[in-house]
């Protein structure tokens, strides 16, 4: 038994309990909104058939899946870049070398970020679908020998989270299973007498351990800080079973992603708006079983029979054949009870639920997005109505999905030099990332629509009075839309060779001043030349003797 190991299982059950407020919630959305996921609040057998029993209508599922999949392809589309590096410092950005540097790395990041061998398409669909619905997801982010940097998502069920003293997560404690022959696999006979005794026995190999994945900050963990390394985060997997360390090691940083849609202040799990669609989403429910018996008893209502009229069973299905005396009853053996069910009332009710929870899950707006053709002017109203409404939640995944993502994947790849050697100037510069999705580069081309629009205006007043494009600054409004239409830097010429380009055309233009001028003054010297003779006789004849 060890101590680390016991101070970690301690953690993770208080962390587990401190959670439990929100199993039920979450296990309600996922029996309403989510059937098909697994359960995010207990282990389930695989291979389970989805419970449908909850859910009648699916306008909760739909609506979710819809913004799940538009969340994906706003923020990392597969076909277009989404984000792009640069120098904290402005002056480092005006440097060809460093931009082309910064934009070579962009896209060899890109390059990862879409490779089928690292299933980052995949785990982000699955993270999001948990972020909407439950408020809280996850994934890992590892660095695999020999296949690269690997996407994973972690069912939230499996996560235990806490946060530092800003309200950032940095604690993650992952309590998972394995199999005793997956753990021999992993970590051969350190994984304990108990699971490695289960590994050798055919019939119990495939036994359930449990394991828990501690990644917290190394001082967390007392003197010895979990061991393994130095690195700032420890990372110390433990054997629940045998109550002991199984693997140690650490982290540059943190290797999980755990993004909240929203989230109280006092609390440390989010809330998404599969909560907030929940009421509408049962009531619909209970809604439509309502409605389906009125419909029911509307095309099949309850019959009125005489007492000992009928001879044998009354049989509802077409063509059935019903027995009954004749006499007193042969005129009107049989009627339906007309109860006045109106299903058609119904239905106005659940169109109005159905719309709550369209509004829940932003559907107008995707549905906006999603439109084939528009205008300039409607992509501007969509991306300003986009931002007012998913901004708050898209800044809270760019800072705790996005960005950490980026920024371990850069850290890996630069530190395992997968990039081209670094130019001079950028030794120690503090490198930011720039989100560049489709909602920014429609925004950021309506700057360059107003520079155009300016030039429009500002040109028949330059006509009158050409110093008025001296307020603009002409070489950085032309290098800045180049750069918001997205041009490559590479199309551009460093700033040092423009410069040289003109320097050389000033001399070209003075020497050509200079020659014209030197021609001009040979004309005239020769044009003199030509009329002293005549000045001369001029000056030699009668009447210019007698006017002197």
């Amino acid at each position: 038994m060890s101590d680390l190991a016991t101070q970690i299982i301690d953690r993770a059950d208080r962390m587990k309990s401190d959670r439990a407020g929100f199993e039920s919630v979450w296990q309600d959305v996922r029996d309403y909104i989510m059937p098909m996921a697994s359960s995010p609040s207990r282990i389930e057998t695989p291979g389970q058939k989805a419970d449908y029993g909850k859910v009648i209508d699916n306008s909760g599922e739909s609506a979710h899946e819809m913004l799940a999949g538009s969340l994906v392809s706003i923020t990392t589309p597969d076909t277009a870049d989404w984000f792009a590096l640069r120098a904290l410092d402005e002056s480092l950005n005006r440097r060809s070398d460093a931009g082309s540097w910064f934009e070579d790395c962009a896209s060899r990041m890109l390059a990862v970020f879409r490779s089928p061998r690292g299933g980052f398409c995949l785990s982000q669909h699955e993270k999001y679908l948990d972020v909407i619905a439950l408020g809280t997801c996850g994934g890992f982010i590892a660095d695999r020998p020999g296949r690269g940097i690997v996407f994973s998502s972690v069912p939230l069920r499996q996560l235990l989270l806490d946060e530092d003293s800003d309200g950032f997560v940095d604690t993650v404690y992952r309590d998972f299973t394995l199999t005793a022959r997956q753990a021999v696999q992993r970590w051969g006979e350190r994984c304990g007498p108990k699971i490695v005794k289960a590994a050798d026995d055919a019939k119990r190999r495939d036994t359930p351990f449990r394991i828990i994945h501690a990644v917290c900050p190394r001082d967390d963990l007392g003197k010895d800080g979990g061991g393994g390394s130095n690195l700032p985060l420890a990372s110390v997997y433990v054997s629940v079973e045998g109550r002991h360390v199984i693997g140690r090691g650490g982290f540059h940083e943190m290797p999980y992603v755990t993004p909240r849609w929203a989230k109280r202040g006092d609390e440390i799990y989010g809330r998404g708006p599969g909560m907030k669609a929940l009421a509408d989403v049962r009531s619909l429910q209970r809604g439509m079983r309502i409605n389906f018996g009125g419909a029911e008893l509307a095309m099949k209502p309850p019959m009125m029979v005489a007492d000992d009229g009928i001879v044998s069973p009354v049989r509802m299905n077409p063509g059935g054949l019903i027995y009954y005396r004749t006499g007193a009853y042969a005129t009107d053996p049989i009627k339906p009870l007309i109860t006045g069910a109106r299903p058609d009332l119904g239905e106005d009710l659940m169109a109005g639920i159905r719309t709550r929870i369209d509004n829940a899950f932003m559907k107008p707006l995707i549905q906006m997005i999603r439109k084939d053709r528009m205008t300039a002017t409607e992509v501007l109203q969509v991306v300003e109505e986009g931002q007012r409404i998913l901004g708050p939640y898209l800044g809270r995944l760019k800072t705790e999905d996005l960005g950490p993502m980026i920024t371990r994947v850069f850290n890996i790849m630069l530190r395992g030099g997968g990039f081209a050697p670094m130019p001079k100037a950028l030794a120690g510069a503090q490198v930011e990332i720039e989100y560049v999705s489709p909602a920014v580069k429609a925004q950021r081309v309506s700057q360059a629509r107003g520079l155009a629009q300016f030039m429009d205006i500002v040109a028949p007043l330059a006509q009158i009075n050409p110093g008025l494009l001296d307020n603009l600054d002409a070489d950085r409004a032309c290098r800045d839309t180049a750069d918001v239409l997205g041009l490559p830097k590479d199309w551009l010429r460093p700033t040092e060779q423009v410069d040289a380009l003109r320097q050389e055309r000033q001399r070209a233009r003075q020497q050509q001043a200079q020659q014209q001028a030197m021609v001009e003054t040979v004309d005239a010297g020769a044009t003199a030349v030509r009329a002293l003779p005549a000045l001369r006789q001029a000056m030699a004849s009668p009447e210019a003797s007698n006017a002197a």
